[in-house]
């Protein structure tokens, strides 16, 4: 080796670096690593061994201590919450490139597979994209995926849908105050073709449902909040869950169509007049379409 020229050398360093990514590979296979200190893994196995490599006609000794440690997700924490900081900070924008995965692992004091752990997590809610022979990559969230998740997780609590209703409340008497002083002809048109829809879709549960969604969601748009806009969109699968329950009370109770078509109707004109307090009032009302009618089903005694 005391006579490797430097096209070798330069062989030798590539395929060191192979060597560790395979050795990375190995150990995440089994999910039990931890960094003995930074930049030498612990790998899980139980004892120690000294292995010849060779690679184009040059050999070299590589002894690596083995042991075995208990699996332990401190490490993808650190990694995930060390970046998802700095993506909250704005330290890294849209389009930027983040350092290679060696660096960053070598920096955090963890292992490559940690590191890739990490990175897998944050391209699956849309904050990074990872391309092959590129890097990754940071790039704006799509809030939709992240609703899913946020869906995923609220529907598993108990009452969610009278717990998403309270947000709903919340995020569209915010924004139709907005609206009322910002809504343009365009966000005005959309709200007049939502209501054509609710009129001819009011006898139908899906599609009446879904005219319900677009109409409010169109409320929000035109208030022109980005942070409003991003919630609404968040919790959007939910939100059209409970659209569908409301149009299943009205389909149950008749008497409640016109006044349904009614509400938009008197939501609609509040904005246009730009009337804050008149639209806040008219979409609370509007709220409690039903509530009578599912309270009065909860409690009336049955005749057996």
């Amino acid at each position: 080796m005391s006579h490797v020229d430097a096209q070798q050398a330069e062989r030798l360093n590539r395929w060191a670096e192979k060597v560790l990514d395979d050795m990375d590979r190995l150990v995440a296979r089994d999910g039990q690593y931890r960094m003995a200190s930074p930049g030498k893994p612990a790998w899980a196995e139980r004892r120690t061994s000294s292995t010849f490599w060779s690679y184009h006609g040059l050999t070299a000794k590589i002894s690596m201590q083995i042991v075995r440690t208990e699996e332990d997700s401190k490490g993808f924490e650190k990694v995930f919450s060390f970046l998802w900081d700095l993506l909250l900070e704005g330290r890294i924008q849209p389009g930027d490139k983040l350092i290679p995965e060696r660096e960053l692992a070598l920096e955090l004091g963890v292992s490559r597979p940690v590191v890739r752990e990490a990175l897998r997590a944050l391209s699956m809610i849309g904050a990074v994209e990872i391309r092959e022979r590129v890097g990754t990559i940071v790039r704006r969230p799509d809030v939709s995926t992240l609703g899913e998740f946020f869906a995923f997780a609220l529907a598993q609590e108990k009452d969610v849908v009278e717990d998403v209703m309270e947000a709903r409340v919340a995020i569209e008497c915010q924004s139709i105050r907005l609206a009322c002083r910002r809504a343009t002809l365009a966000d005005l048109e959309r709200l007049r073709a939502a209501i054509d829809r609710i009129e001819s879709t009011v006898d139908q549960v899906e599609l009446g449902s879904q005219a319900d969604f677009e109409f409010h969601a169109a409320l929000v748009q035109a208030g022109g909040s980005k942070t409003l806009i991003n919630l609404h969109g968040t919790v959007a699968a939910l939100l059209i869950h409970s659209h569908r329950n409301r149009r299943e009370t009205v389909q149950m109770h008749p008497d409640i169509k016109a006044r349904v078509i009614a509400d938009h109707r008197r939501i609609f004109q509040a904005v246009v007049d730009r009337d804050e307090e008149a639209a806040d009032r008219v979409l609370r009302e509007h709220f409690s379409i039903g509530d009578e009618y599912r309270h009065k089903a909860a409690t009336e005694w049955r005749s057996s």
